[in-house]
């Protein structure tokens, strides 16, 4: 992804390419993609970070499956470095006149959203918003490092666009955050959504009560101006 936020493909998918590290072979990705019960064709291409090197998949997919029900299902088969950065569905993979998968026109992710049946956990928590000063905070702080104008309690982070490296970087926020409450952030690894999040650390809580306290805090610095805040500091 360039600095204007538009996805910038680099390498073929089936080159092994190096992310984050891992060496990764898209078109194994694509395979596993396409063993997903109800998916009928797959493609995967590399986007590049802002710094033009390879950041991570995005995976296309045709057929009667949601975003999540994929995702989660590669998820089971192949290691977390490989998974799609976003699964998206659509209703046909474009194609070159000579009949093979046109990377170029597939489109941007974040214009779309998924197709197929949701979930009916999706369906019931697809509006629902914080509620708790906890999780208002959680959700700023990932739709900050994800780079979304709005992160729901319930909303995947992978489906965000989320990966190891962002994922470490939101920890590492909430590092600063809680530095002296005693909390292990080891809880909060595997944790899809805001959610499961606060209630992983609400449940590694030494002192009851501090994680609210300390949300409740930056919500309120969250509003004030800098002015402000350099009065209170100086």
């Amino acid at each position: 992804m360039n600095g204007d936020g538009e996805i910038v493909f680099v390498g073929r998918a089936d080159d092994q390419v190096k992310i984050r590290g891992n060496r990764i072979e898209p078109g194994e990705v694509e395979a596993h993609l396409r063993a997903v019960p109800g998916v009928v064709e797959a493609a995967v291409v590399v986007f590049a970070d802002p710094d033009g090197q390879p950041g991570g998949l995005i995976g296309y997919v045709t057929g009667e499956v949601t975003e999540h029900a994929v995702a989660d299902q590669v998820r089971r088969t192949l290691p977390e470095t490989m998974v799609p950065s976003r699964v998206v569905v659509l209703d046909a993979i474009p194609l070159s006149p000579n009949g093979k998968i046109d990377r170029r026109a597939l489109p941007e992710p974040r214009a779309l959203g998924g197709r197929g049946e949701p979930s009916a956990r999706d369906v019931e928590h697809s509006d629902a918003e914080p509620a708790t000063a906890l999780e208002e905070m959680l959700c700023l702080v990932w739709g900050r490092e994800l780079g979304a104008d709005r992160v729901r309690p319930h909303d995947n982070f992978f489906s965000l666009g989320g990966n190891s490296l962002l994922a470490s970087r939101i920890i590492m926020r909430l590092r600063e955050a809680f530095a002296d409450t005693g909390i292990s952030l080891r809880v909060v690894v595997n944790t899809k959504d805001v959610s499961a999040m606060a209630e992983a650390l609400r449940g590694a809580e030494p002192h009851p009560g501090t994680l609210e306290q300390i949300a409740q805090i930056y919500l309120e610095v969250e509003q004030m101006a800098e002015a402000e805040v350099d009065q209170i500091l100086s």
